[in-house]
């Protein structure tokens, strides 16, 4: 079964004493990587994000939030994760379990799947113009046609592919 999670958060919003005690509620790890930010917004990002998901597995799963573990796999062990990796969920052996994260300027997208792998990616086309350089590099020549058949559609139709591209990325491990 495959769900998707979605939560917008507003722009520049000030930490608050309420961030500071979900911030517990996190693992040491995302709490660790949480301090090191420099942006309060990338900071509640990664705090919401850390908790949408755990609120999303400990529902699929029937599996109390803190009980949940989470790593990343690298030759066979396990060492802390590293930005742009893909974490695992390490509490349970569920074969066939997969979760993944994306967010934004001011939303976050969690995708849990309890059957197999599930990547998932969102942007905010609003605020970044579509990258020509992007669009040369990364997308196949029917993709370019597709963005530039509609001039008022072009950052929408550049978002979809983009995001479509980076979330097969994620479906296949590599995030």
């Amino acid at each position: 079964m495959i769900k998707i999670y979605f939560l917008s958060l507003p722009e520049n919003k000030k930490w608050s004493d309420s961030d500071g005690l979900l911030a517990h509620k996190i693992s040491g790890e995302r709490l660790w990587h949480l301090l090191h930010l420099k942006s309060t917004q990338n900071k509640r990002l990664s705090l919401y994000s850390g908790l949408l998901a755990r609120f999303a597995i400990s529902e699929a799963l029937n599996v109390p939030h803190n009980e949940l573990k989470f790593d990343i796999k690298m030759n066979d062990r396990y060492t802390f994760m590293k930005r742009g990796e893909k974490p695992l969920l390490i509490t349970l052996d569920v074969p066939d379990f997969d979760f993944n994260i994306s967010h934004t300027h001011d939303a976050i997208l969690v995708g849990i799947n309890t059957n197999g792998a599930i990547g998932v990616d969102i942007a905010n086309f609003k605020r970044r113009r579509p990258s020509l350089d992007i669009m040369k590099k990364f997308f196949h020549a029917d993709e370019t046609a597709y963005v530039n058949e509609e001039p008022m559609e072009h950052a929408v139709r550049f978002y979809e592919c983009l995001t479509r591209k980076e979330a097969f990325v994620k479906y296949n491990g590599l995030n």
